[in-house]
């Protein structure tokens, strides 16, 4: 028997808003649906976002409740807030709703991947570096279901142990989502171990040492 979910609202209400309040114009709460929402819709940027906001906004008064008093925010006032955000937190408020869904959306198991994010390439003092992102990712139902930075020499070997040990996301991904488990890329499989080599022939003996005279015969005069 099927029952009631919870309003997204009540899984990112603990998310606590960095702004500094005396400053702001819109709800906090309003920013973070409208981004989540927009984004599973299929909008990949903020400027896409504020664009689909605005043409479902009577949608999210209808649906979600929002008041928005104070009309869409802007892809700037969308951006700077989640700039601020704690990535960490988002996505603990996030998974919780992603698990609370797990029996709804029938998750299959799920593709865990490692890329390299396009424009992230940076110079620095130890030379250039790219952001590795390793992604767990629900292909049948299209949602992202956790995601978490790499180091550049890490892997998806690496990376799912981390994000269990501290129960953010992978906890989901590998344990509680109707018993699926994650499953690495071929490219992240650590290759098999070429046969032991042959031991070594010994060392050859030395080779004998030619005797050099005491002293040599002096040099000819110069005519």
């Amino acid at each position: 028997m099927s029952t009631t979910p919870r309003p997204l609202a009540d899984y990112f209400a603990e998310l606590p808003d960095p702004r500094v309040q005396l400053k702001c114009i819109h709800n906090f709460l309003d920013i973070i649906l409208i981004v989540v929402v927009a984004t599973i819709g299929g909008a990949d940027d903020f400027v896409s976002v504020a664009q689909f906001a605005k043409a479902k906004e009577q949608w999210f008064r209808d649906r979600l409740g929002l008041k928005l008093e104070n009309g869409i925010p802007s892809h700037d006032t969308l951006n700077r807030v989640f700039a601020i955000i704690h990535p960490t937190h988002f996505q603990k408020c996030f998974l919780g709703w992603v698990e609370s869904m797990s029996d709804r959306l029938k998750l299959k198991p799920i593709p865990i991947d490692g890329k390299a994010m396009r424009g992230s390439k940076r110079k620095t003092s130890a030379g250039s570096r790219t952001v590795q992102v390793v992604n767990a990712w629900s292909s049948e139902n299209g949602v992202t279901l956790a995601q978490v930075r790499t180091d550049e020499k890490s892997n998806e070997i690496t990376a799912i142990p981390d994000r269990r040990h501290q129960g953010l996301g992978w906890r989901g991904v590998g344990d509680g989502l109707r018993g699926t488990e994650p499953t690495p890329d071929r490219g992240a499989l650590p290759p098999e171990l070429p046969p032991p080599l042959p031991p070594l022939p010994p060392n050859p003996p030395p080779p004998p040492k030619i005797p050099l005279p005491d002293a040599l015969p002096p040099f000819p005069p110069v005519a």
